[in-house]
């Protein structure tokens, strides 16, 4: 009697994970800020952002130009397109760290999130590229 329980909620189990809502591991709706570029702590302000949306979009702020365009984290994969942004002019620093900031989206080919809340984006070598806090 017992197996036959043990079968049905094994069973269970393996329905739910098999089904589309547990197999997406999607991280649409997630708002980031960003802690580091190429492993090292930002200290210039503002910090970039990056929101994940629906619908295979991202946007956010490159930290002097907000932009928005193609993307999409999902099952650890990256996938970024071209982004559209503004075309302020900020000090050179922060116009540096932007131009930082995205060259590694473009670079981005996988991503982690950590049981801390952080979400790190790695190049293909597996190198880290930028590292997020959650919003």
């Amino acid at each position: 009697m017992h197996h036959n329980l043990l079968r049905q909620i094994f069973a269970a189990l393996f329905a739910c994970l098999a089904s589309p809502a547990f197999a997406q591991d999607s991280l649409a709706g997630s708002r980031w800020l960003t802690e580091a570029i190429a492993d090292v702590a930002l200290s210039e302000s503002p910090q970039s952002r990056l929101e994940v949306l629906t619908e295979g979009r991202i946007s956010g702020n490159s930290g002097c130009n907000a932009f928005t365009g193609a993307g999409q984290l999902r099952d650890g994969a990256v996938k970024i397109g071209m982004l559209a942004t503004t075309r302020m002019a900020c000090p050179p620093a922060i116009m540096d760290q932007e131009g930082k900031f995205l060259a590694a989206l473009g670079k981005a080919v996988r991503y982690e999130a950590t049981s801390n809340g952080r979400l790190v984006l790695r190049d293909s070598s597996g190198d880290e590229l930028v590292r997020f806090s959650r919003l």
